[in-house]
């Protein structure tokens, strides 16, 4: 199963970034294989898989023509959002 985790940003120092580096970890461990894609990337945090920056991702995105390159690429079966800003984005 291929799985593609988004996120707004990415850093060494949110408790939100780091569950996500263990979710990760944890699905690698499993035997998925499992990308990243962030709108910024902030310190040293080793996502440990394949991992974009891809520009117009963040909190204010509103549409998801950022993704459209990077999606048709990988052909995920499965797509989690994460954001760090506002969690009902």
């Amino acid at each position: 199963m291929r799985v593609v985790h988004l996120t707004d940003r990415l850093s060494d120092r949110g408790g939100a970034q780091q569950h996500l580096l263990g979710v990760i970890e944890a699905l690698r461990e499993q035997g998925l294989e499992v990308f990243l894609a962030a709108g910024a990337h902030e310190g040293r945090a080793d996502p440990r898989c394949p991992f974009q920056i891809v520009a117009g991702l963040d909190a204010r995105a509103r549409s998801p023509a950022p993704l459209d390159g990077l999606v048709g690429e990988l052909v995920p079966d499965l797509i989690h959002v994460h954001t760090v800003v506002n969690p009902e984005v």
